[in-house]
């Protein structure tokens, strides 16, 4: 588990589960901080999502990092939950290394 800035930046989320070494990681973000666990095996398929699945990253929009608290609005928690969260799933694929030609000094 992480929490502050990671749970609000999918980069950091990445980045935090990547060296830990794991496969996915889960994240939930308030305004501009939140929560983020990594983890080896998805136990269950990720249920059906709501609008609080899809706020946005702080990092990149193009991504949605669920909502956790206030950002969910009038949003209720889930059954058996104590606290209002909605998490965005993720498996960590590796970034492609550039192919960068080293430079020749002549």
């Amino acid at each position: 588990y992480m929490g502050g800035e990671y749970g609000s930046s999918i980069e950091l989320a990445r980045s935090f589960a990547k060296e830990l070494g794991m496969k996915y990681f889960a994240i939930s973000r308030t305004d501009s901080d939140g929560h983020v666990f990594a983890f080896n095996e998805m136990r269950s398929t990720p249920k059906s999502s709501d609008s609080g699945c899809n706020k946005p990253c702080l990092d990149n929009d193009n991504y949605k990092c669920g909502c956790a608290d206030e950002l969910c609005g009038s949003l209720k928690p889930g059954q058996g939950e104590a606290n209002v969260r909605r998490w965005s799933t993720y498996e960590v694929i590796p970034k492609k290394k550039s192919k960068r030609t080293p430079k020749t000094e002549l």
